[in-house]
């Protein structure tokens, strides 16, 4: 039994021997798009303690664990995820950012029993993907 052969395979082969040519009673519309490529947008927010009470982050100073870093989108859109003692908190917006989503505000929000207050801005603005925002807290 013979198969059929498709448009591109029919076109391929004519590429060979030296011509091709779509039929008009061979219908476009069997082809299928390729699929359309969607990319995530990522950003990072690290909170730290304020050990030498400098006022600002340096090497002495200790990841925390247990806050939520937010970005909230112009639109009003928040995504977050927490962080630990050992890494920053890595919020991702399933995809990729129109430019009404621009600028986008980031937040580090502390959990209820620490005794910690923020040291600088409370919020940032991030103006790229893949940016990241720190953020200081202190013992007041």
């Amino acid at each position: 039994m013979k198969m059929p052969r498709t448009i591109a395979q029919s076109c391929f082969l004519g590429m060979i021997l030296g011509a091709c040519s779509l039929s008009p009673s061979v219908p476009l519309a069997t082809m299928t798009p390729p699929p359309q490529v969607v990319g995530d947008t990522f950003f990072t927010g690290c909170a730290y303690l304020d050990v030498n009470s400098n006022g600002e982050i340096d090497a002495e100073d200790a990841r925390l664990g247990g806050f939520t870093f937010v970005v909230t989108l112009a639109g009003g859109a928040g995504f977050g995820a927490e962080t630990s003692e050992s890494c920053c908190a890595f919020a991702g917006v399933p995809a990729a950012l129109p430019r009404e989503a621009w600028p986008v505000v980031a937040r580090m929000e502390l959990p209820d029993d620490v005794p910690y207050a923020p040291i600088g801005p409370a919020e940032v603005t991030l103006l790229y993907p893949e940016s990241q925002a720190d953020f200081l807290f202190g013992v007041p």
